[in-house]
């Protein structure tokens, strides 16, 4: 889910919520592969706690442990993004790869 009002906002920023997704598990993949992010708003940067801005947003359990915060600035291209956006959605289909993996054997 892409969070926010759609068009008034930040230029440079975009922030998601993945359903069933932990934030803290997408963070370590991503770091992996070479790309800074944030699970939560950079007011509440290492706080395990699901997002209270999500929650306000109306956003169920399954949501708000899943958010993910990007921002880029001048140094960044339009490859940057693009490359940024595979290895996002890389990381979450090995994630979702991952729980249903665990859920099958429970």
């Amino acid at each position: 889910v892409f969070t926010g009002d759609p068009t008034d906002r930040l230029p440079h920023h975009a922030s998601f919520a993945f359903e069933d997704i932990s934030g803290n598990d997408l963070m370590i993949n991503l770091d992996l592969n070479g790309l800074a992010a944030s699970s939560g708003s950079a007011c509440s940067s290492g706080n395990p706690k699901p997002s209270h801005t999500l929650v306000a947003m109306g956003l169920g359990p399954r949501f708000t442990n899943g958010g993910l915060r990007l921002t880029v600035g001048e140094q960044n291209s339009l490859e940057d993004a693009e490359r940024a956006a595979s290895i996002v959605a890389t990381a979450v289909n090995k994630l979702r790869k991952f729980q249903a993996a665990v859920n099958l054997a429970a």
